[in-house]
């Protein structure tokens, strides 16, 4: 499971939904769609700090940012591969804080060229973001 540390800085609430914005750093900022209310989950506060969580599974990696409807995207720089028969771990350093993992299979690893040092555009759809405090 991936962890980034942020602060909410914006909630918007319709029904059991809210739409919330975690400020990463400088101009960065995850959003995450929740079945939770400020009036459900206390942690749901702006201002609050709270960690992303998402899987390795649900990172989706491109070399510019497609026009597509994924709303989350960072800019990287791959650090590390490892390479499976099937599976690759792909290390990915944003900002030179935070360090997460994205596992995609090694034919798209090939297909993409993937190498270490290259500058690359990790998606996160906002239902697979998840927050704790």
């Amino acid at each position: 499971m991936n962890t980034l540390k942020g602060k909410i800085t914006n909630i918007k609430t319709e029904g059991k939904l809210s739409l919330v914005e975690v400020h990463l750093m400088g101009f960065y900022t995850l959003t995450s769609i929740l079945i939770e209310t400020p009036e459900t989950a206390t942690y749901l506060r702006e201002g609050t700090e709270v960690k992303a969580l998402f899987k390795e599974t649900d990172v989706v990696i491109a070399y510019s940012r497609p026009r597509i409807s994924l709303e989350n995207c960072l800019p990287c720089i791959i650090t590390d591969i490892e390479r499976g028969v099937l599976l690759s771990r792909i290390t990915l350093e944003f900002e030179r804080l935070y360090t997460f993992t994205a596992l995609i299979t090694t034919s798209v690893v090939d297909e993409i060229e993937l190498e270490v040092g290259k500058g690359v555009k990790a998606l996160m759809k906002p239902d697979d973001i998840m927050l704790a405090e």
